[in-house]
């Protein structure tokens, strides 16, 4: 009986570190998804009021996020004084970063993670 209930507990044991293993994987993932929209989110915001993004701010941008490891930065905005009143012009960027995924039970693999920032800019200004 007590061999028995040893291997119950082992077999209890691995399962609860595969579940822990998967949790922490999701966690680090969010983790880095929450960097990547902080980062992006500071910059929309001067771009949202200055209707556009400036030049030193797109590589101070590309800088900040290649700093945090992420690759295949794609940037789309409009310049900086090009969004005219009431305009609705996009935001986007997009980067991908090297991540440990969950691939079967215990073991993972290295995949490239896509991240995704897209807001919308309206024009405040009058442009001429």
């Amino acid at each position: 009986m007590g061999g028995e209930r040893a291997l119950l507990w082992s077999i209890c044991l691995v399962l609860m570190l595969a579940v822990v293993v998967a949790i922490v994987n999701y966690i680090v993932i969010l983790h880095v998804k929450l960097e990547f929209d902080l980062s992006c989110q500071q910059v929309f915001w001067h771009c949202e009021q200055n209707d556009g993004l400036a030049y030193h701010r797109r590589e101070e941008l590309i800088e900040t996020l290649e700093r945090d490891g992420f690759e295949s930065i794609v940037i789309h905005a409009p310049e900086r004084g090009t969004v005219s009143k009431g305009e609705r012009r996009r935001f986007s960027v997009t980067a991908s970063k090297p991540l440990n995924r969950s691939r079967a039970f215990l073991e993972s693999d290295q995949v490239k993670q896509k991240f995704t920032f897209e807001h919308f800019i309206v024009g405040r200004r009058i442009i001429h």
